[in-house]
């Protein structure tokens, strides 16, 4: 797992605080620093933008990261320009981008945009505002800003945003998904880097006038066009751009939005309305998913994507028109709202009506795994489905307060499992954002049976939990368990069996834990360490020295075991000074959601997505985390 410190945090360690890569051990957890020295130079051509002082991502192991950085990791690297490098502080690092010719530039700035990755880091994209190979144009359409796609694969960089049949760049450049990373990204490349899933013009700074399609790139060596009609089926209305909003893990199914009538039983009520396609990548078969039971004659108007199964049989949207009838629990769709639907490849099921609020929370029409501001988190078979909703989708008095819930698909039933069984909620229901929640795009909340579902609430769920205060719960088996203290916590992540989850809190749980940090637990089955346990920080590269202090979360963790839904409170040794009384400063999530929000009101789409970029390098992520487990008790351990 990783996680962030800042600079005061990391002290002498790193100039831009500490990322820290943690792995479990047999004697405990040992933390590695793999944050760089800040970059602070100025590159030839123009300003650098995009240099990040630690990793976006890593590879699975988290042994090594990718980094985009003006720092010469190398040392034939001279060039004083944005590069990306894969490896660590600690055993070296792969120039990645040595091939690169640096020539002319797509916009004012040398920037560049890490986009995904293999979990061996065989296969890494990403995106430049230049010229990196020949083959890519030396200026685009009209002197246009925008980008062109690359990929560094076993030793080579070729160009990823070719059209079907060119060999050279797309001449008003693209993007990878529809979007910057983790914007619209999600599966844009499959896991085994074969396939990469392109918009061109690129949608981030193409005029109005410019109809953006979906490609995807297949072995380095062909391109297809997805949002194509399908074959005999012609748009009398002409062609409409395509949106990509999701693709199976190994790529053989994508997702896309369009108000093109691309196949025969298409009906965008005269392109004006969306329709959600899924496109076969091995057959090239178009499926209009959002036309199966279409009775409005305005069409099925998709507001968007929610989820999908690992295999793309099971399909989770949001659309406006009445798709089903009434579903096993008597409710049916309302013409004109959000209502959710799943598709099986043969029927839509009506499942819910959400609030249009639960998709524009930060801005219009956005849905999907990969905003972790409106979460949802499908299983990989497809047959539960976790979400947060403002309505009242249950029997539950809710008075508009967000909460969490469950749908079983087998038994086409809505669970809440976030409403308190004593009455109405009083201190405003779950939170929104769950923080760290995400892994390469994507939030987890749910184990992969849909047995657990963990989330945040300011409602007293448990005899312990103070009302007011946001505590972690789990939901297993009917019944809500208290995973944090009483006094407060931040949900971040948890393995995909639900055995480890990660929470972080001021409150100090174990005799380790210094003072007012907040500090980063792993509530873990069959878990933790005895509370003597010690081990050394992991700091081998120049990054690490000198190591005066060692950073919070780096020592080995104590554990306290906790039954049932209840933690035990921990046995304390030594003194610790009293709370503060201080009101606390935002948070970095809280900070980077009031930002992003800034940013949506402007209705320019370049300076929206150029705001967005900034903002989110001037809030870098903080922690990402996947591990694996077994079953109860659960033991809390830093």
């Amino acid at each position: 797992m990783s996680y962030g410190t800042s600079p005061f945090e990391a002290g002498p360690i790193s100039s831009n605080g500490g990322s820290w890569v943690a792995e479990r051990t047999p004697a405990g957890w040992v933390s590695t620093n793999t944050a760089l020295p800040g970059d602070a130079l100025e590159g030839k051509g123009g300003s650098i933008n995009g240099g990040l002082p630690y990793p976006p991502s890593y590879s699975e192991d988290g042994s090594r990261g990718v980094y985009i950085t003006v720092n010469a990791l190398d040392p034939h690297d001279t060039n004083e320009a944005l590069d990306v490098y894969a490896g660590s502080p600690q055993s070296g690092f792969q120039w990645l981008t040595e091939q690169a010719i640096r020539g002319s530039l797509y916009s004012s700035e040398s920037d560049m945009e890490y986009e995904a990755n293999t979990g061996d880091l065989s296969t890494v994209v990403f995106q430049a505002h230049q010229q990196l190979l020949p083959q890519a144009p030396g200026q685009l359409t009209g002197g246009a800003i925008g980008r062109e796609i690359y990929e560094w694969h076993d030793g080579h960089l070729a160009l990823v945003s070719v059209l079907p049949g060119e060999t050279t760049g797309a001449p008003s450049g693209a993007a990878v998904g529809s979007g910057p990373a983790n914007e619209a990204s999600l599966n844009a490349l499959s896991a085994d880097g074969s396939k990469t899933f392109f918009e061109s013009p690129d949608p981030a700074y193409s005029p109005e006038n410019l109809t953006t399609q979906l490609y995807v790139r297949i072995g380095g060596e062909r391109t297809v066009e997805v949002s194509a009609p399908a074959p005999g089926v012609s748009d009398p209305e002409g062609p409409r751009a395509a949106t990509y909003v999701g693709a199976t893990p190994d790529g053989s199914e994508v997702f896309f939005t369009s108000r093109g009538a691309l196949t025969a039983n298409a009906n965008t009520y005269f392109d004006t309305a969306e329709d959600l396609y899924r496109y076969d990548v091995a057959s090239g078969t178009l499926t209009d998913i959002s036309s199966a039971g279409l009775t409005a004659p305005e069409g099925s108007r998709v507001q968007g994507f929610v989820g999908a199964s690992a295999d793309g049989e099971m399909v989770y949207f949001v659309a406006q028109g009445v798709l089903s009838g009434k579903n096993r629990e008597g409710t049916e769709p309302t013409e004109g709202a959000d209502n959710l639907y799943l598709w099986d490849g043969a029927t839509t099921t009506y499942v819910a009506t959400l609030n249009q609020g639960d998709g524009e929370r930060f801005g219009p029409g956005i849905w999907g795994l990969h905003d972790g501001t409106r979460p949802a988190d499908v299983t990989r078979d497809g047959a539960h489905l976790a979400l947060i909703s403002l309505n009242r989708l249950t029997e539950y008095e809710s008075n508009g307060n967000p909460e969490m819930y469950e749908y079983d698909a087998k038994a086409e039933t809505l669970t809440c499992v976030s409403c308190n069984a004593s009455g109405p909620p009083t201190a405003g229901g779950v939170a929104y954002n769950l923080g760290g929640a995400k892994l390469n795009g994507t939030p987890r909340f749910m184990s992969e049976d849909g047995r657990e579902v963990f989330f945040a609430s300011f409602e007293p769920l448990a005899p312990r939990a103070k009302n007011g205060l946001k505590n972690v719960y789990e939901y297993r088996d009917g019944r809500q368990h208290l995973i944090s203290s009483s006094e407060g916590g931040e949900f971040e992540s948890m393995s995909a069996d639900g055995s480890n989850v990660y929470f972080q809190t001021s409150q100090p749980l174990l005799a380790a834990a210094r003072g007012e940090n907040i500090e980063l637990y792993d509530a873990r089955v069959n878990g933790g360490f005895p509370e003597e346990a010690t081990a050394p920080m992991r700091c081998k590269g120049t990054e690490c020295q000198p190591a005066a202090t060692p950073p919070p979360n780096a020592a080995v963790p104590a554990s306290a075991t906790f039954t049932g839904g209840e933690n035990v409170t921990p046995t304390m040794t030594g003194s610790r000074a009293k709370p503060s009384t201080k009101p606390r400063a935002p948070t970095r999530g809280q900070k980077l959601a009031n930002a992003l929000a800034t940013c949506k009101k402007d209705k320019n789409r370049r300076k929206r997505h150029a705001c967005e970029r900034r903002v989110r390098r001037q809030y870098p992520p903080t922690k990402k985390a996947s591990a694996t487990g077994g079953g109860m008790p659960r033991q809390v351990g830093r």
